[in-house]
């Protein structure tokens, strides 16, 4: 659910327009989120970094950055994530014959 909910906000490239590394308050600026979620926000992201998804920020100021993981999330960076991974090309040109 985590996961579902950070790729509908578009955290990772939220987080990738920001420098690779925001604060939990610049996030949710960033994603046009009210005040009143930023618990929820807070959750999630603790969520996704003890997953790997996501990691806490070096400076200790309570934010997070990018991992390797996030690129998935990325759609900045999905098409040559799709290009690198052939079941993800073979889905992406199957999707194509189906009607939509």
């Amino acid at each position: 659910m985590a996961l579902a909910n950070a790729a509908q906000l578009g955290v990772a490239d939220a987080i990738h327009r920001g420098g690779g590394e925001v604060s939990l308050d610049s996030l949710l600026a960033a994603l046009s989120l009210p005040p009143s979620k930023l618990p929820c926000l807070g959750r999630v992201m603790r969520v996704l970094t003890a997953s790997g998804i996501f990691a806490v920020a070096d400076g200790g100021g309570g934010g997070y950055r990018l991992t390797p993981n996030a690129d998935f999330l990325s759609i900045a960076r999905a098409p040559i994530l799709i290009q690198r991974l052939p079941c993800f090309t073979a889905v992406a040109a199957a999707s194509r014959l189906l009607p939509h």
